[in-house]
């Protein structure tokens, strides 16, 4: 795996958001590569995302949802009550939202006020995943910091 962006402290976040998009090829560090190794490159760069900041509270709603539905279904099957299909089709609801959500539009909204906040651009091919979401932590703790200081005023 020399030849691939492992992790997201090396890959820019430019790459970060092509592979978000469906273009695996940018977890190469050169034009080398194959359909194969990029998906298992891609598998390591959000294990290493994983471990350093964890599953998001929309990823982990999903999560939830999926399993809520599953069991519905299942009791659904027993049972043949139509209260439960109504509940079934109120989550999938819920969660077709959730997916449905542009995650490029929120990595974007993000950028601007990572912007607004540093008083400077950020450059997305210079700047690693890693930077990207510790600052994004430090202005949340900023901002938390803010919020609290106004409550006791």
């Amino acid at each position: 795996m020399k030849d691939y962006l492992t992790n997201i402290d090396e890959i820019s976040v430019y790459n970060w958001r092509k592979c978000q998009e469906g273009d695996l090829t940018f977890t190469r560090k050169n034009k080398a590569g194959n359909k194969a190794n990029d998906i298992l490159a891609w598998e390591i760069v959000m294990d290493s995302y994983y471990a350093r900041f964890g599953l998001g509270k929309d990823f982990e709603r999903v999560l939830e949802l999926r399993k809520e539905i599953a069991l519905l279904q299942c009791d659904f099957v027993i049972e043949d009550d139509s209260f439960l299909l109504n509940r079934i089709r109120r989550l999938s609801v819920e969660l077709e939202e959730i997916l449905n959500k542009k995650s490029e539009g929120d990595l974007t909204t993000a950028l601007i006020h990572i912007t607004k906040w540093i008083g400077s651009s950020v450059r997305e091919r210079e700047t690693t995943v890693l930077e990207l979401y510790t600052m994004l932590g430090e202005m949340k703790k900023e901002s938390d910091q803010i919020k609290k200081q106004q409550k006791t005023k």
